[in-house]
């Protein structure tokens, strides 16, 4: 399996951190080194200029004393002529005409002459695999060429190679566990912060960030974190004391004015036209009705104030009344109502709660289904958990909708013709959440739109995850349309 690249954007920071300070330390060193290495170089090589410098000057100087000593001017050149320190060297001297006047032995076959420099310089070659420094030095009399060995120099260049091929390494890998260190250090503060914000929520929004004793970076951080988290703490109970005033203060009136426009449809005398209006304001001020209850039951959730009083409830005959009652709704919309459970289905469970989530699932299944569709309910028991999956065709949920489908005033396919206010589906999750269970869409496609709400079947089962560990496969399909 080809495992993906790792981006550098995609790594911890503490990874980043760390390697950041391995790469620094190995630049440095590296760089110290190649420093190191082009001042030794040029400090030896300058030793070894000096020393053939003298060497030069020294054999020019000895060989014009034994040529003025000389009784005829002429002077045959031995190497008990030259300096002791040259005694080693590879030496070639020529006269003023251009002959040879002396070779050493360690030359052999080779010439210094084809090689050296033409004037009083020095040049680097090679001479029988060795590396040599040759020098030219000259006078009116003669000129010597001299070759001086860079073994030595050689070597002291490789040690310092060797040294630097070890050391950089080793110092990458102890940078790279002393960044680790420091970084898991250093972060650890910040990493509590983080801990901490995730563990603050609409239960415990009261609970801050603890405060830091140094007062460094961390503690600003804090400050910020902490003064933020009262701001939206305000802002939150400000917009649900909100929600649920407005809601209440609508009530009162709303249901004064169904009940005064009730009155009106009852009285005698009233022509056809005035009915039809005061029937469409009927149907207005019931969907007025109907939104601030939801608003009521959403911000009472929101504050923690949701009554629900789960029972050990069977769910056959819970789910058996909602179907009742919406094969009428279903009935006149001309579609075919399906029920499947079990003869018992127990649940912990609170009824009344149950019943509106049901129908409001039933509701929109009719609602947003077409004449001759139909609508399948299953329920049964999964492991610890009670479901029931509500099934119906017509027209699938946009897959960019799907996401936000349980947002409040979420609409699931954008019409705003079709009745509602896109609060249906947000209360029947919260209600589902309230009793330790769930309300999921499970696929949305041009066969089947499914949701499935689930319970716990025992107590203590606990809240279901937001991942789910199971297939939503596992079931035998719907029947097929036709």
């Amino acid at each position: 399996m080809k495992l993906p690249p790792l981006r550098w954007r995609h790594m911890p920071l503490r990874a980043k951190v760390a390697l950041a300070s391995a790469m620094v330390a190995g630049v440095t060193i590296a760089l110290a080194f190649a420093g190191i290495f082009i001042f030794l170089r040029a400090e030896l090589l300058d030793i070894v200029r000096q020393r053939m410098e003298r060497d030069g000057r020294e054999i020019l100087a000895d060989l014009d004393r034994a040529a003025l000593r000389a009784a005829d001017g002429t002077l045959t050149i031995t190497s008990d002529m030259l300096p002791d320190s040259s005694a080693n060297r590879m030496i070639e001297i020529f006269d003023s005409e251009g002959r040879t006047a002396y070779r050493s032995a360690s030359l052999g076959d080779h010439s210094l002459d084809g090689i050296a420099p033409v004037t009083n310089r020095y040049k680097d070659a090679a001479i029988a695999g060795r590396n040599y420094r040759i020098g030219h030095f000259s006078n009116s009399r003669m000129k010597v060429l001299l070759a001086f060995p860079l073994a030595s120099h050689e070597a002291t260049m490789n040690r310092i190679l060797w040294a630097a091929f070890i050391a950089l390494p080793s110092v990458v890998l102890l940078s790279l566990a002393g960044g680790i260190w420091v970084a898991r250090r250093a972060l650890k503060p910040v990493q509590e912060i983080i801990h901490t914000a995730e563990s603050i929520s609409v239960e415990e929004f009261e609970k801050r960030i603890p405060q830091p004793v140094a007062q460094d970076e961390i503690a600003a951080l804090t400050d910020v974190l902490n003064g933020t988290f009262d701001r939206l703490e305000s802002a939150y109970k400000l917009a649900i004391r909100f929600s649920a005033d407005a809601s209440h203060q609508l009530k009162t009136p709303v249901t004064v004015m169904r009940m005064t426009i009730e009155d009106l449809l009852t009285r005698e005398g009233n022509s056809d036209d005035i009915n039809a209006g005061l029937n469409d304001l009927l149907q207005q001020t019931r969907r007025l009705s109907s939104l601030a209850e939801g608003l009521m039951l959403l911000a009472r959730a929101d504050a923690g104030a949701l009554e629900i009083r789960t029972v050990e409830t069977d769910l056959r005959s819970v789910v058996e009344g909602c179907c009742e009652d919406g094969q009428l709704l279903a009935e006149r919309r001309g579609v075919t109502m399906q029920f499947e459970a079990p003869e018992t289905l127990l649940a912990v469970a609170d009824p009344p709660r149950v019943e509106q989530v049901l129908l409001n699932l039933i509701e929109n299944a009719v609602k947003y289904n077409y004449a001759g569709g139909m609508i399948y309910i299953r329920a049964f028991r999964y492991g610890k958990w009670a479901r029931i999956v509500v099934s119906n065709t017509g027209n699938p949920i946009p897959e960019e909708r799907q996401p936000y489908i349980f947002d409040r005033f979420s609409r699931g396919d954008g019409n705003e013709d079709v009745a509602g206010h896109g609060l249906g589906l947000a209360i029947a999750r919260e209600l589902a959440v309230a009793m330790f269970g769930d309300l999921v869409l499970l696929r949305s496609d041009a066969e089947w739109t499914e949701f499935e709400f689930i319970l716990p079947a025992v107590r203590g089962a606990g809240a279901v995850q937001k991942k789910r560990t199971m297939p939503l496969n596992f079931l035998a399909p719907p029947p097929r349309r036709g």
